[in-house]
């Protein structure tokens, strides 16, 4: 399949970089699911109760989640009667309504997110009575976009606010990555109070898509706008060719669909990652716990693409004659059009970050640990931007083989999500499950169902056998 307009492949590109799935390790609802034996995946200080769990291959941990940061679907479309019809508009169509409404609920930055996490192998055993091993090797995706609040600004409402915008699109970025993770944890009780952990993970890339932009400008005014500076996209992609004129502009993108599956299987780049944990028992009743994950990066090296901005762009407008239609009006941009772009023949190494996170929570347990109200605030790190999730948590756990959960969110300040997860111990057989932001309302969209009052929905489930549990 050949691509013949460079709009196509950066129209590709983008739809690898906005999707509309998130977060999905394991869910925030089941941090507190002591008889849980993936908890270590949150805190590696936490050890499973058994001697020894294995997983179901790619049903040990399987999660979705979509949304952003910001809007719903219903803040985004209204329902609305025009002409006696009811209809369902966009938030800018002229029939819409509180346009004003939509732009303040805009902040300093939006984001745009995505990842999943299928877990491929995943095992644990106890070597004494205070050591535990786990190993597990998970596929996963991360995608993330950081977009300012000017560029909706000036959408919605043009040069009315000020005489010149000034963008600082080094505040704007976007990054898709996919890659495998071979990790290796090791967790040690002290004391009957103190609890440590931490994990190393050996990261396997197998594709990868950024943008970068250095001290690079979009300024706008009704003279003229500009954008200065540089900016690059940067890839490691199986199967893409660029070819190139003799000045290094595009001239054609061709896919190469006919590759072996080890092309894309084949690790593109390699890193490595840390987690750590500990767990604190404060009080007979209270136990405090924190860990960071995902402290870590993988370094590109094969198969790279790099498509970097050469020269500068100036627009100052176009005075049209309606008399005249045989003026060239575009002929005066072409040149810089065609220049501003040129591919990088022998492009550089480069590292990528994987999102780091923060989990500190804290769990007051009563009626012998049977009930506890927790608490868990989640800090979560991409370029130069940090967001917080709270949850507040109520979890039941009667005795061994049921145990479950409710939670209530705080997700970039709205505090309306409900969450729920379930925890059974079925003889061998562990079975967890949750949803995230439980949706009470849903539309229909060319016949699929989806939330309507939810900026993220998601579920994850996981399936293991414990062996050897502790006796009471």
């Amino acid at each position: 399949m050949k691509i013949r307009h460079f709009q196509l492949i950066l129209l590709g590109l983008c739809s690898l970089i906005f999707p509309t799935l998130s977060y999905a390790q394991l869910s925030n609802t089941l941090y507190f699911s002591q008889h849980n034996p993936r908890q270590h995946r949150v805190n590696p200080a936490t050890q499973p109760e058994g001697k020894f769990y294995v997983g179901v291959p790619a049903l040990s941990a399987l999660g979705v989640k979509a949304g952003n940061s910001r809007f719903s679907f219903q803040d985004l479309f209204q329902n609305i009667e025009v002409d006696g019809q009811k209809r369902t508009v966009f938030i800018l169509d002229e029939h819409a309504h509180g346009v004003e409404d939509f732009y303040k609920k805009i902040k300093y930055k939006e984001r745009l997110f995505a990842s999943y996490d299928i877990s491929l192998l995943d095992f644990g055993f106890r070597l004494k009575h205070n050591d535990y091993i786990t190993v597990g090797v998970n596929t996963r995706m991360e995608t993330m976009a950081i977009i300012p609040h000017q560029f909706p600004d000036w959408f919605l409402h043009g040069m009315e606010n000020c005489e010149e915008y000034d963008f600082r699109l080094d505040k704007l970025s976007a990054s898709a990555l996919i890659f495998t993770e071979v990790a290796m944890g090791y967790s040690r009780v002290f004391d009957e109070d103190w609890h440590f952990g931490a994990k190393v993970k050996f990261l396997l890339g197998h594709g990868n898509v950024r943008t970068d932009f250095f001290n690079a400008e979009l300024t706008g005014s009704e003279q003229e706008w500009a954008l200065k500076g540089d900016a690059a996209i940067k890839g490691a992609l199986p199967g893409l060719q660029i070819i190139t004129d003799e000045k290094g502009r595009i001239k054609e993108v061709a896919f190469d669909g006919d590759q072996p599956i080890s092309s894309y299987t084949r690790p593109k780049g390699f890193g490595a990652a840390l987690d750590l944990g500990v767990t604190y028992q404060l009080l007979p009743q209270l136990q405090i716990s924190a860990s960071l994950l995902d402290l870590g990066i993988i370094r590109w090296g094969r198969d790279l693409v790099s498509l970097e901005k050469s020269s500068n762009f100036v627009y100052k407008g176009v005075e049209y004659d309606i008399n005249n239609d045989t003026i060239d009006y575009y002929g005066e941009y072409k040149n810089q059009i065609d220049n501003f772009y040129t591919v990088n023949e022998s492009p550089h190494n480069y590292s990528t970050s994987i999102c780091a996170k923060i989990l500190i929570g804290g769990e007051y347990a009563f009626w012998d640990g049977r009930v506890g109200v927790g608490i868990l605030s989640k800090t979560s790190f991409y370029h130069r931007t940090a967001w917080e999730e709270l949850v507040v948590s109520a979890n039941f756990r009667p005795n061994r083989w049921v145990g479950a959960s409710l939670a209530y969110n705080l997700f970039d300040g709205q505090w309306s999500n409900l969450s729920a997860g379930l925890n059974l111990n079925l003889g061998p057989v562990n079975l967890n499950m949750a949803v995230d932001n439980i949706p009470f309302k849903y539309g229909k969209t060319n016949g699929i169902l989806h939330p309507t009052d939810k900026r993220s929905v998601g579920a994850m489930v996981g399936l293991a056998v414990v062996c050897g549990y502790k006796e009471k």
